[in-house]
């Protein structure tokens, strides 16, 4: 994590998950209670017979036991959520008393500097007034605090990379890592603001115009270290490994694809470069850098869900710049031109990715590996149904085993011509043309793959 985000980090977007999942698991006791003490215990108790009421029972005693596994599940949730603030805090701090005290007792400061810090004195001795006796400090003092503050700038790292995350579940396999699922649940929470089984994202709760988009500079910080993590040299093992969290880190992708078109489009490395071409919708947008975009990308490229939540949610969100930009002048014409070109740019990492992991996968040129990539070209399904509504694009997730939509930012208020026009058509027959070759992808320009291989 980066030293600046940790050191001003504000954690209240945790905290509120935190007692959003606790009034969740309150609810789903209750109703856990419910199922099973007096639906189940009804079922046992009733003068049935026959084929019906075997059936009837065993209905009552599975819709029991899913309560209890949602329980379960949530209480999970909760937990991961709740430690991830406490250590956040605790790391955060921590880094505060380490600079006071080598403030107070060395002389010695930590400022940011670019992604790090710099060490230095916090009072130059040309600067101090007349009578000020100034702390000594040594070369060895300056190693220390240097020593001090790389330990502590690590707590993300160690959350997602290091630490075990098993269930909180009382029954089943103890030795099954299931908390990975869990993990990647929470970390959608901590980036887009919403609880992860929120009901704005399973169909039941409308969208209020104005309020979907609930990003903020922290959420975005977390998100850039999600982006650190999974598209640095570990991440192709990380996304393989930690089984159940490729379609979290598919929606996380999804819900910043604008900061990541930004991003890869290079015009924000760029100084003095239009903010208008991928204006933030909100304050402290995610700046990934352009490789650090590119890297993320390359890395969601290589599993089918997380290829297909992000291929279609970078679809969408071009077309709906097209549509903010009807060519009726020069600057709506270059923007659309560069939108297209950032579009091609990105679903080209995003393919090129997905066709090497196939390749290394099954063999290059096996039937396997050419089904693994056909299949991947069916992303396309996952924009069946997709809605847009208060500045976002609620796109389905097929076979997702919970939160059933991923947001997408959008950059209109609601569809226009060209993505109403594309939402309308049958999605099948729309992506199944570019699709017929496996092998043929968009282009990108030289350079913009990951440095990161696929894994094996």
């Amino acid at each position: 994590m980066k030293f600046e985000a940790l050191l001003h980090g504000n954690f209240s977007s945790l905290g509120k998950a935190v007692t959003d999942w606790t009034e969740m698991i309150d609810k789903l006791e209750s109703l856990k209670w419910d199922a099973e003490e007096v639906l189940q215990g009804r079922a046992k108790k009733a003068d049935w017979a026959g084929e019906n009421a075997t059936v009837t029972r065993e209905f009552v005693t599975k819709t029991a036991k899913e309560f209890g596994d949602a329980y379960n599940q949530a209480v999970t949730i909760r937990n991961i959520l709740q430690d991830t603030r406490n250590e956040l805090i605790s790391y955060r701090d921590e880094l505060k008393r380490t600079i006071s005290t080598a403030q107070k007792e060395k002389n010695l400061t930590v400022v940011p500097s670019g992604n790090g810090w710099t060490i230095q004195m916090n009072i130059h001795p040309d600067r101090a007034g007349k009578g000020i006796d100034l702390p000594e400090h040594s070369q060895a003092d300056m190693e220390d605090l240097s020593g001090d503050i790389k330990r502590i700038v690590k707590n993300l790292r160690y959350l997602t990379k290091e630490r075990v995350w098993r269930s909180d579940a009382p029954m089943g396999d103890p030795d099954k890592i299931v908390g990975y699922d869990k993990l990647g649940h929470a970390l959608e929470s901590a980036t887009t603001g919403y609880a992860y089984d929120a009901p704005e994202l399973n169909g039941k709760h409308p969208m209020v115009p104005g309020s979907a988009d609930r990003r903020t500079a922290e959420t975005a910080d977390v998100m850039e270290q999600v982006a650190y993590i999974y598209g640095g040299k570990d991440g192709p093992k990380l996304i393989h490994e930690q089984e159940g969290i490729s379609d979290s880190l598919g929606r996380m992708g999804a819900a910043y694809i604008d900061d990541i078109n930004n991003s890869v489009s290079g015009i924000s490395d760029n100084a003095g470069h239009d903010p208008s071409e991928f204006p933030a919708k909100y304050q402290g947008r995610a700046e990934f850098g352009n490789q650090g975009a590119i890297d993320f990308l390359s890395v969601l490229g290589q599993d089918e869900k997380s290829h297909g939540i992000v291929t279609a949610a970078e679809h969408v969100y071009s077309l709906s710049v097209l549509d903010d930009s009807p060519a009726n002048s020069d600057a709506h014409y270059q923007r659309g031109k560069d939108a297209l070109l950032t579009d091609a740019e990105v679903r080209g990492i995003l393919d090129h990715s997905r066709v090497q992991q196939a390749e290394t996968t099954y063999g290059a040129n096996s039937e396997e590996a050419n089904k693994s990539i056909a299949k991947s070209g069916e992303w396309g399904k996952y924009l069946i149904g997709t809605g847009v509504a208060a500045g976002v694009a609620m796109v389905p997730v097929p076979g997702s085993t919970g939160a059933a939509i991923a947001l997408a930012p959008v950059a209109t208020e609601a569809a226009g011509e060209m993505l109403n026009t594309f939402l309308g058509q049958k999605v099948d027959e729309a992506v199944d043309g570019a699709n017929s070759d496996p092998q043929n992808r968009p282009r990108t320009r030289e350079g913009s793959f990951s440095r990161q291989a696929p894994t094996t």
